[in-house]
């Protein structure tokens, strides 16, 4: 049963990210990172949504980083969003150029003064200190 709520609300994540990306065109600003979604808190719903992100048709060709606060489930959070998890329903085109993992501190150094054209925040209320990758628009 938790299991339904849980892919109900991916779902409507899903559908308002997708019908927002293209009811706005705000204006960009001068430096936009590489990947163009970021997920911060890729823990279980985290993981699940990067895994339903890059599988949707309407997501093909977007980019997605996952922000964790350690690296010590990088490896299960890779399998299960690319492929190979237990729970695996097959894997994701062109997921290892369309997806990449990284810690709070590698992303605050690799895209410090860049910014994400979708922030979805995953992560608990006290899960993550720093939110500077979140620009304000």
């Amino acid at each position: 049963m938790a299991a339904n709520n849980i892919n109900r609300i991916l779902v409507l994540l899903l559908m308002t990210i997708s019908s927002s990306t293209r009811a706005f065109s705000a204006p960009q600003p001068a430096v936009t990172a590489k990947s163009d979604l970021v997920v911060v808190g890729c823990g279980v719903l985290g993981t699940s949504l990067c895994k339903q992100l890059l599988s949707h048709p309407d997501f093909a060709s977007r980019t997605v980083t996952a922000i964790t606060k350690s690296t010590g489930r990088h490896d299960a959070i890779r399998s299960q969003v690319l492929g190979g998890g237990d729970d695996d329903n097959g894997s994701v085109k062109d997921g290892d150029e369309r997806f990449q993992l990284m810690t709070m501190d590698d992303a605050l150094s690799q895209y410090a003064g860049h910014s994400f054209k979708g922030v979805i925040f995953c992560a608990p209320p006290l899960g993550i200190r720093r939110l500077s990758l979140c620009r304000e628009g």
